[in-house]
């Protein structure tokens, strides 16, 4: 079976490993200011790059805005806690966790 993750293009790689690890509980396995790789459950669920970068030259549209476009989901075993220590950390909230009937 054939598995994958997101890259994403940050502007802080260790800030946001930081977030990661603290709101969904993961351990940054590859620490580093240019590169990280968040791992939970011995799976890998995220890796974090750099935006200024030279081996990854076709992530970057020039024209768009950092974020746009990316909606990413993430399972917990506690959805109330995890909630919680994002708005700990700082995250903007645009809405609460809610049940979508959809």
């Amino acid at each position: 079976m054939m598995t994958g993750c997101p890259m994403l293009v940050v502007a802080d790689v260790e800030a946001s490993a930081a977030w990661y690890c603290e709101v969904v509980g993961a351990e940054n396995v590859h620490p580093g200011s240019e590169f990280a790789m968040i791992m939970h459950d011995d799976q890998l669920v995220v890796m974090l790059h750099h935006r200024e970068f030279d081996e990854h030259p076709t992530l970057v549209v020039p024209e768009s805005e950092p974020g746009a476009g990316v909606l990413l989901y993430f399972w917990v075993d506690d959805l109330d806690a995890a909630y919680e220590r994002a708005v700990a950390f700082g995250a903007d909230v645009l809405d609460e966790p809610h049940m979508n009937p959809n």
